[in-house]
């Protein structure tokens, strides 16, 4: 638990920079990394570039898989995503509320 004011950790990628963003606080943003990247796909004549929309991490194989569709199959068992930008965010992250993190077994 916790409330707004206290200290939160934030694990994740981010899709996109926020264009709402208070531009006195971030002046010059810089492109995410999903802006920058795509997957090309060979086809029978030449490659195709597609926009990476999804992506999953497992940390136990230590894997990131990145799709240019979801992955998503169960929604049932899928995490809820938060919106940070209402908070001032400069981009838009995938965050999710969590009860405890942690790093190398130590929490």
């Amino acid at each position: 638990g916790g409330t707004l004011f206290q200290p939160y950790g934030l694990l994740g990628l981010i899709q996109n920079s926020n264009p709402n963003a208070d531009r006195t606080r971030f002046p010059d943003p810089r492109p995410t990394f999903f802006e920058q990247e795509c997957i090309a796909i060979e086809g029978s004549s030449s490659k195709e570039y597609h926009q990476i929309k999804s992506f999953c991490m497992n940390a136990p194989l230590r894997e990131l898989t990145f799709s240019t569709e979801s992955l998503i199959q169960d929604q049932s068992n899928a995490m809820q995503l938060f919106d940070l930008r209402k908070y001032g965010d400069f981009v838009d992250h995938y965050a999710v509320k969590v009860k405890s993190l942690s790093f190398d077994g130590s929490p």
